[in-house]
């Protein structure tokens, strides 16, 4: 037998990496972000903030051990030797790490290694460092997967991951997010599950890899990658209220103060699409704000339900535009279309007093003026460029030079509290060369003509 059964079993990191585990040649180099270690670093701090006698589960590790009796971290060693270097740090051991400078060439582990010295030293008292070394080496845990069959971890290692429904980082949030539900009645946990079931899983991740992530970081100033990942899920996980929460800075009261209020509590159930209909959408969007902090629980699932509802009466208007819909197609419009209905969801979630499912771009007083400028916005880049790639996009999307401010068309939505910021911004076609695009071309210049 393969697998060795005694050894199918919850480890604590102290027993881990007491042992004398290699890494394989074939393994990937440390990849880790900054921001995925300091995520590992925040979720184990905070564990210990709250119940420093808990169990903390860390996720698996799987092991192969060799004929000579080695054993080889097949899947885990990110995670592991990110442990490594945080347990060495609360120790104050010194490493070779430590006299390597930073330049461009420098390796991600050393990097990472810096920056868990920096927030060693300034983010946890020299009290405190023992006992929350004690606490990673005792109470963190992951689960051991030990073989003596490579091909059997290999084929372990691709189940866990690429087979069957994988899980994607939506998947992660709903699991966090049911975490953080608490203690509630069980019809509310079903009702939650099955609308987020409901939804199609391709539906969800475009929802959040084309719209959400991106308005999340281009409104920052901050290029997005091209998909959604793991990495990023510290954006979406949000303020716990839970009980025993731990949360308690001035900003996190704020909000929850402001979300949590009479007037915003309509949107606690939004989850509930019955209850979603006889809510007022111009309320939703003010509880449902991009811009504010998420907290976690419920209303993330009804911001998310919310959000789901207006992407798709955004997409379906432009759908309904017959002269417009046709530069949806294809992946020569794929980019700059997306980029589109991402502007116009994040400034329809700012702005918009109407209801999207009832209103008409064509004539609409408050959003035609919007919607064909940022039409112009987005399509301009495809006749400005003759290849628009995805680092285009990213630039395009966070560059300064629309006028006299500072920021791009998304930063300044982000500060802007009026829907009339996107009047002061410099948004005209470029010139555009005689043989470019001819029928998207006479489009958008009759859209700036009608706007003269």
């Amino acid at each position: 037998m393969a697998i060795a059964v005694e050894d199918l079993k919850p480890v604590t990191v102290g027993e881990l990496l007491s042992q004398d585990l290699r890494i394989p040649l074939y393994q990937r180099p440390y990849r880790w972000r900054l921001e995925t270690a300091q995520s590992l670093l925040d979720d184990i701090w905070g564990a210990w903030r709250q119940d420093r006698n808990s169990q903390y589960a860390l996720g698996s590790v799987i092991l192969y051990t060799s004929p000579t009796g080695e054993r080889h971290v097949v899947d885990g060693q990110q995670r592991l030797l990110s442990l490594q270097l945080l347990v060495r740090r609360l120790r104050g051991e010194r490493s070779g790490l430590d006299d390597l400078t930073i330049d461009e060439q420098t390796p991600q582990i050393v990097r990472v290694h810096h920056h868990m010295r920096a927030w060693v030293a300034t983010a946890i008292p020299d009290t405190d460092r023992a006992d929350l070394l004690d606490f990673v080496q005792t109470n963190c845990a992951l689960v051991q997967v030990v073989t003596n069959d490579e091909d059997e971890a290999f084929r372990f290692f691709d189940s866990q991951n690429y087979r069957g429904k994988p899980l994607k980082p939506h998947d992660l949030l709903k699991a966090h997010h049911l975490r953080a539900l608490g203690e509630v009645r069980p019809v509310v946990r079903t009702t939650i599950v099955q609308e987020w079931e409901s939804v199609d899983d391709f539906e969800l991740e475009h929802l959040f890899s084309r719209y959400l992530y991106r308005i999340a970081q281009w409104s920052r100033g901050r290029p997005a990658s091209r998909e959604f990942g793991i990495e990023d899920l510290a954006l979406f996980k949000g303020i716990n209220a839970g009980p025993g929460s731990s949360n308690s800075t001035p900003a996190q009261k704020y909000h929850l103060a402001v979300q949590r209020s009479d007037a915003a509590a309509l949107g606690a159930a939004a989850f509930v699409p019955s209850v979603r209909k006889l809510l007022d959408p111009a309320a939703l969007r003010a509880r449902f704000q991009l811009d504010a902090p998420i907290i976690a629980g419920s209303d993330f699932f009804a911001r998310v339900s919310f959000l789901m509802e207006e992407q798709r009466a955004i997409q379906k208007l432009l759908d309904e535009q017959s002269s417009r819909s046709q530069f949806t197609r294809g992946s020569r419009y794929r980019y700059v279309t997306e980029l589109f209905l991402a502007a116009v969801l994040y400034w329809t979630n700012k702005y918009f007093h109407g209801d999207l499912a009832e209103s008409d771009p064509e004539t609409d007083p408050e959003l035609k003026p919007a919607w064909d400028r940022l039409y112009i916005w987005a399509y301009g880049l495809r006749l400005e460029r003759l290849r628009v790639t995805w680092q285009s996009v990213n630039l395009y999307a966070t560059r300064t030079a629309l006028g006299d401010g500072a920021e791009g068309l998304f930063a300044t939505l982000h500060e802007g509290l009026a829907g009339t910021e996107l009047n002061r911004l410099l948004i005209s076609l470029p010139p555009i060369p005689e043989d470019r695009d001819k029928d998207l071309s006479l489009l958008l210049r009759m859209i700036e003509g009608n706007e003269a």
